[in-house]
């Protein structure tokens, strides 16, 4: 199958059918071609539903789970994106294609490269990639319509949510229960008072992020 067949395949039979119906979003996840994106080896199955760990370990969430995201973001024209977690780019770039602006965050000077080679190569113009600790997010005193976070997370942190505009929305995956339970896509919405709400919208299996894993401490 071709690159462009199994990018359609992953299109109508993985996401389509999996409720992810924004045509903004099947058309930007159509634009933007993932196995640019990959690293050598999983070129030919870059559009299997499956996590890809990229460059110096980072992630590229699964189709379903990185289109699901999107579906329930409902991110509009003008907003401006906070990508944390952007590996090589990928979700980045297509990010691009669905809002004002985005901010890319990275942990390492090589994935920053990366992400912003590739970015380049696909003539996008409106996503700047920075290097900062993903648990930090971007500036301390920028805001953002839309934060994601690309990966599963045991929590998410008050520096992060901090950087949430009024009426912004954080999208990531969670276990919002007891210790042992279903993961899920999650959106932590901040309202005009500054109260912030949970809702819980698809199951979800993605790789955790060691940034955001509680650290464990000895009891005596």
């Amino acid at each position: 199958m071709s690159q462009a067949n199994a990018r359609r395949h992953m299109l109508d039979s993985q996401l389509a059918t999996n409720s992810v119906h924004s045509e903004s979003v099947l058309a930007a996840l159509d634009i933007v071609e993932r196995e640019k994106f990959v690293p050598e080896g999983n070129k030919k199955t870059a559009y299997v539903d499956d996590d890809i760990i990229a460059e110096e370990g980072s992630l590229i969430l699964s189709p379903i789970v990185f289109g699901r995201m999107l579906e329930v973001a409902k991110i509009k024209p003008k907003d401006v994106v906070l990508d944390i977690g952007c590996s090589t780019g990928y979700s980045s770039s297509v990010l691009s294609y669905l809002c004002k602006k985005v901010v890319a965050v990275e942990s390492t000077t090589k994935l920053v490269a990366a992400a912003r080679s590739n970015i380049e190569k696909q003539g996008i113009e409106n996503v700047t990639v920075i290097r900062n600790d993903l648990a930090k997010g971007g500036s301390a005193t920028a805001h953002y319509d839309k934060i994601f976070i690309n990966g599963q997370v045991e929590f998410v942190p008050e520096v992060i949510l901090d950087q949430l505009k009024p009426n912004g929305k954080l999208i990531t995956v969670m276990r919002v229960n007891e210790e042992g339970a279903t993961p899920f896509i999650v959106t932590l919405s901040l309202d005009k008072k500054h109260v912030l709400s949970l809702q819980t919208h698809f199951q979800a299996n993605a790789t955790i992020l060691s940034d955001f894993v509680h650290k464990k401490s000895f009891k005596f």
